[in-house]
């Protein structure tokens, strides 16, 4: 199992914990590279959709985002907090006109320098709708 998945399993087999309970030890290794802004953002992704798989995905961890409320919305977002950051979801339905003019640009072709996390946008889609899903770092209210 991976350090991923042990967290995913740690954090997401119980109820959303408070708000920075999970050092998710995101700095690099004596002689490795930098982490990038791409990289913390993969990781929350992978975070995110793995978790959501195990809470909300059917037997073969399907999620099927058409049955998300606000309160599963809610959920996952304490999740992320508990690591640390904060998930933007934002849900679209495919055949409302304002979706239409909506344009997310793919986070790998965006620049490495001077791109922030919370710019960063990724779209999960799921028959008629679209959540574009961003990460922040968690600041306290």
């Amino acid at each position: 199992m991976t350090d991923i998945d042990t967290l995913v399993n740690n954090v997401f087999s119980k109820e959303p914990a408070e708000p920075n309970k999970y050092n998710v030890g995101l700095e690099p290794y004596d002689g490795e590279d930098p982490i990038t802004v791409k990289d913390i953002f993969e990781f929350l992704l992978s975070f995110f959709t793995d978790g959501a798989s195990l809470v909300y995905g059917s037997q073969n961890g399907v999620v099927d985002l058409e049955k998300w409320g606000q309160e599963e919305i809610n959920k996952m977002i304490k999740y992320c907090e508990s690591i640390g950051f904060t998930a933007n979801i934002k849900v679209y339905h495919k055949n409302d006109p304002t979706f239409r003019g909506i344009s997310i640009q793919d986070y790998r072709r965006m620049p490495q320098n001077g791109t922030n996390l919370k710019d960063m946008k990724f779209p999960l889609s799921c028959k008629n709708i679209v959540c574009v899903i961003s990460f922040d770092y968690y600041k306290n209210k």
